[in-house]
């Protein structure tokens, strides 16, 4: 499974945008602009992972909203994006391609 270049979810971004709130619109840009960094600075994995976390925030963010601690919103971030994976590709990613990698950051 191939992950989507930042330029082709720009791409799928600037097909929907005017569907979404102004809110999520500018959220899910800023994520995008992020992972475009992110990929461009391949060579320095600690500005990526910076880059890549910022991102992931920007992303899960949600309108002005502050019910439950950093924790719970991300988990139900986690939990809207897993239920949208009916192809289970997330699965795939994090249980056979990284299941090290995953593994160590759970124990950790």
């Amino acid at each position: 499974m191939d992950t989507p270049a930042p330029a082709a979810l720009h791409a799928r971004h600037r097909a929907v945008r005017d569907r979404q709130s102004n809110a999520l619109a500018t959220r899910l840009h800023r994520a995008i602009s992020w992972l475009q960094r992110a990929e461009a600075d391949g060579n320095d994995d600690d500005t990526r992972f910076i880059q890549l976390w910022i991102a992931f925030n920007a992303a899960y963010a949600a309108d002005l909203n502050f019910d439950g601690n950093e924790r719970t919103r991300v988990g139900r971030f986690l939990d809207r994006v897993i239920e949208a994976d009916h192809a289970g590709h997330l699965h795939a990613l994090l249980f056979r391609q990284f299941t090290g990698p995953i593994r160590t950051l759970i124990d950790n």
